[in-house]
């Protein structure tokens, strides 16, 4: 007898279908029984998978994900179509992130030490819209509450920006908060990654995008961190100099904040000088600014 995946992602005994439709038959459920059977029989053999789980199985897996040989990958497919495998959980226990989110991680890694014919490679996109087709959440994040399509944005690279756009046309969300109730775009202006906030400029999101508590913008970060460069791109995409949090505190009256407390005022300056050029009157200025005291 086979043992129970219970490691590395696998979620059912070797050979076992996972679904099944309501009420079938007798002879359509031996038949597809008979189908889905054959068919993780002949995936595990291209894989050159033993029958049974662990460590040494959960890295073939991977690596026919990762590496992009287009049978090995479909072959791996077939065993999340069947239930077998889980996409969004590991394969391997040292891991903490779902297979999705490792082939993000390492798009350049595909054929890494690996030789096959051109026409056999699949592309890192079309690999993330079958993941995402065969039960893999675009979503799912990693535990540290990064999501696959931050993951990629943040790398700045063609096959990032290549997975990138297979996420979103999958449905990924880029609105979404983390735990901390952030966007990632708020994380990627705390954490000056510049990569992230160009793409999401390029993408036409909201600058404004705001945090699921008190409302702060990441403009409002980026005042408060004097992250200049990250402000020029948020205001170009829109963002507001006066938008105000639950005490008043606008992106304006932080960076007023900064300069008093630093002697630094060039975050003043450009708040100002884009308020002015967007036909915001030095009253209104003042007067949030009056606001937050």
């Amino acid at each position: 007898m086979h043992e129970s995946a219970t490691r590395a992602g696998l979620c059912c005994d070797w050979g076992t279908p996972a679904t099944r439709d309501a009420r079938p038959s007798p002879a359509t459920l031996a038949a597809r029984n008979t189908t889905a059977t054959s068919d993780i029989q002949n995936a595990l053999a291209i894989l050159n998978a033993p029958s049974r789980t662990g460590d040494a199985t959960g890295r073939l897996l991977a690596r026919a994900i990762i590496d992009g040989n287009a049978t090995k990958f479909a072959a791996a497919m077939t065993l999340a179509k069947h239930g077998v495998i889980d996409l969004n959980q590991p394969f391997v226990t040292s891991s903490r992130a779902s297979m999705l989110l490792e082939l993000v991680n390492k798009p350049n890694a595909s054929r890494a030490g690996v030789e096959f014919p051109d026409s056999e490679f699949i592309t890192p996109g079309k690999r993330v819209t079958a993941m995402v087709a065969h039960g893999a959440d675009p979503d799912h994040p990693h535990f540290s509450g990064a999501r696959p399509l931050e993951v990629a944005w943040r790398q700045g690279t063609p096959e990032g920006n290549e997975v990138a756009q297979a996420l979103l046309d999958a449905g990924a969300n880029p609105l979404k908060h983390d735990g901390e109730g952030l966007t990632m775009l708020h994380r990627a202006v705390l954490g000056n990654n510049m990569n992230l906030i160009n793409n999401w400029h390029a993408a036409g999101l909201p600058s404004d995008a705001v945090s699921r508590e008190h409302g702060v913008t990441p403009l409002m970060l980026a005042a408060s961190e004097n992250n200049l460069t990250a402000a020029r791109t948020l205001l170009a995409g829109g963002a507001s100099v006066i938008a105000q949090v639950d005490d008043g505190e606008t992106p304006y009256s932080l960076a007023l904040d900064h300069a008093m407390n630093t002697g630094d005022d060039r975050m003043v300056s450009l708040l100002h000088e884009h308020a002015v050029a967007s036909g915001i009157p030095e009253a209104v200025l003042e007067l949030v600014v009056s606001l937050a005291r």
